[in-house]
Protein backbone atom coordinates (compact mmCIF):
# COMPACT_ATOMS: atom_id res chain seq x y z
CA UNK A 1 0.00 0.00 0.00
CA UNK A 2 1.26 3.46 -0.87
CA UNK A 3 0.51 6.86 0.61
CA UNK A 4 -2.97 7.89 1.76
CA UNK A 5 -4.77 11.18 1.38
CA UNK A 6 -7.41 11.81 4.01
CA UNK A 7 -10.05 14.18 2.68
CA UNK A 8 -12.18 15.71 5.43
CA UNK A 9 -15.39 17.48 4.43
CA UNK A 10 -18.39 18.87 6.32
CA UNK A 11 -21.31 17.04 4.68
CA UNK A 12 -22.31 14.84 1.79
CA UNK A 13 -24.77 16.21 -0.77
CA UNK A 14 -23.63 19.81 -0.34
CA UNK A 15 -22.44 21.98 -3.21
CA UNK A 16 -18.79 22.55 -2.23
CA UNK A 17 -18.26 19.02 -0.89
CA UNK A 18 -19.69 17.51 -4.08
CA UNK A 19 -17.49 19.75 -6.25
CA UNK A 20 -14.47 18.72 -4.18
CA UNK A 21 -14.92 14.94 -4.39
CA UNK A 22 -15.97 15.07 -8.04
CA UNK A 23 -12.80 17.02 -8.83
CA UNK A 24 -10.76 14.22 -7.23
CA UNK A 25 -12.86 11.60 -9.05
CA UNK A 26 -12.21 13.29 -12.39
CA UNK A 27 -8.45 13.27 -11.74
CA UNK A 28 -8.45 9.77 -10.27
CA UNK A 29 -5.96 8.43 -12.85
CA UNK A 30 -3.51 11.23 -11.99
CA UNK A 31 -3.73 10.49 -8.25
CA UNK A 32 -3.43 6.76 -8.95
CA UNK A 33 -0.06 7.30 -10.66
CA UNK A 34 1.35 7.99 -7.17
CA UNK A 35 -0.19 4.82 -5.75
CA UNK A 36 -2.30 7.13 -3.59
CA UNK A 37 -5.31 5.86 -1.69
CA UNK A 38 -7.95 8.54 -1.13
CA UNK A 39 -10.25 8.21 1.87
CA UNK A 40 -13.09 10.69 2.40
CA UNK A 41 -14.10 11.35 6.03
CA UNK A 42 -17.11 13.14 7.53
CA UNK A 43 -19.59 12.79 10.36
CA UNK A 44 -22.31 11.63 7.95
CA UNK A 45 -23.95 8.26 8.61
CA UNK A 46 -22.64 5.31 6.56
CA UNK A 47 -25.92 5.07 4.63
CA UNK A 48 -25.68 8.71 3.55
CA UNK A 49 -22.03 8.24 2.59
CA UNK A 50 -22.87 5.16 0.51
CA UNK A 51 -25.70 6.95 -1.29
CA UNK A 52 -23.54 10.02 -2.03
CA UNK A 53 -20.66 7.85 -3.21
CA UNK A 54 -22.94 5.94 -5.59
CA UNK A 55 -24.70 9.06 -6.90
CA UNK A 56 -21.33 10.62 -7.82
CA UNK A 57 -19.60 7.41 -8.99
CA UNK A 58 -16.72 7.99 -6.59
CA UNK A 59 -13.87 5.47 -6.99
CA UNK A 60 -12.67 5.88 -3.40
CA UNK A 61 -14.18 4.94 -0.03
CA UNK A 62 -16.02 7.37 2.23
CA UNK A 63 -15.68 6.79 5.95
CA UNK A 64 -18.12 7.77 8.67
CA UNK A 65 -16.81 9.32 11.90
CA UNK A 66 -20.13 10.09 13.63
CA UNK A 67 -18.65 11.05 16.99
CA UNK A 68 -15.80 13.03 15.39
CA UNK A 69 -13.03 11.06 17.13
CA UNK A 70 -10.75 11.03 14.07
CA UNK A 71 -11.88 14.44 12.85
CA UNK A 72 -10.93 16.03 16.18
CA UNK A 73 -7.35 14.78 15.77
CA UNK A 74 -6.99 16.33 12.31
CA UNK A 75 -9.24 19.21 11.26
CA UNK A 76 -11.49 19.70 14.25
CA UNK A 77 -15.10 20.73 13.92
CA UNK A 78 -16.77 23.94 12.86
CA UNK A 79 -19.42 25.80 14.84
CA UNK A 80 -20.57 27.42 11.61
CA UNK A 81 -21.11 23.94 10.13
CA UNK A 82 -22.95 22.74 13.27
CA UNK A 83 -20.19 20.51 14.63
CA UNK A 84 -19.19 18.98 11.31
CA UNK A 85 -15.61 18.56 10.13
CA UNK A 86 -13.61 21.45 8.81
CA UNK A 87 -12.52 20.79 5.24
CA UNK A 88 -8.95 19.49 5.06
CA UNK A 89 -6.47 17.34 3.18
CA UNK A 90 -3.67 15.24 4.71
CA UNK A 91 -1.14 13.21 2.75
CA UNK A 92 0.35 10.46 4.89
CA UNK A 93 3.12 8.03 3.93
CA UNK A 94 2.62 4.31 4.46
CA UNK A 95 4.79 4.52 7.60
CA UNK A 96 2.44 7.14 9.09
CA UNK A 97 4.37 10.36 8.46
CA UNK A 98 2.17 13.33 7.57
CA UNK A 99 3.82 15.02 4.57
CA UNK A 100 1.08 17.51 3.76
CA UNK A 101 -1.54 18.99 6.04
CA UNK A 102 -4.00 21.68 5.14
CA UNK A 103 -7.19 22.64 6.95
CA UNK A 104 -9.32 25.34 5.37
CA UNK A 105 -9.91 28.45 7.46
CA UNK A 106 -13.15 29.02 5.52
CA UNK A 107 -15.14 25.85 4.86
CA UNK A 108 -16.39 27.17 1.51
CA UNK A 109 -12.82 26.92 0.16
CA UNK A 110 -11.19 23.67 -0.96
CA UNK A 111 -7.88 22.34 -2.27
CA UNK A 112 -8.17 21.47 -5.93
CA UNK A 113 -6.61 18.51 -7.71
CA UNK A 114 -4.00 20.65 -9.48
CA UNK A 115 -2.60 21.93 -6.19
CA UNK A 116 -2.61 18.49 -4.56
CA UNK A 117 -1.03 16.79 -7.56
CA UNK A 118 1.65 19.47 -7.64
CA UNK A 119 2.39 18.78 -3.97
CA UNK A 120 2.52 15.02 -4.64
CA UNK A 121 5.03 15.58 -7.48
CA UNK A 122 7.11 17.77 -5.19
CA UNK A 123 7.09 15.17 -2.41
CA UNK A 124 7.94 12.40 -4.84
CA UNK A 125 10.82 14.44 -6.30
CA UNK A 126 12.19 14.96 -2.79
CA UNK A 127 11.91 11.25 -2.06
CA UNK A 128 9.45 12.00 0.76
CA UNK A 129 6.33 10.31 -0.57
CA UNK A 130 7.24 6.68 0.10
CA UNK A 131 7.45 5.31 3.60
Amino acid sequence: MGPVMLVFYPAAFTRVCTAQVCDYRDRWADFDEFGLTILGVSTDRPEKQASWRASNSLPFPLLSDPDGAVISKFTGTSRLMRGRAHRGNYIITQDGVIRYAHTEKVDLMRRGSDELLSRLRQLQGQGRLSG
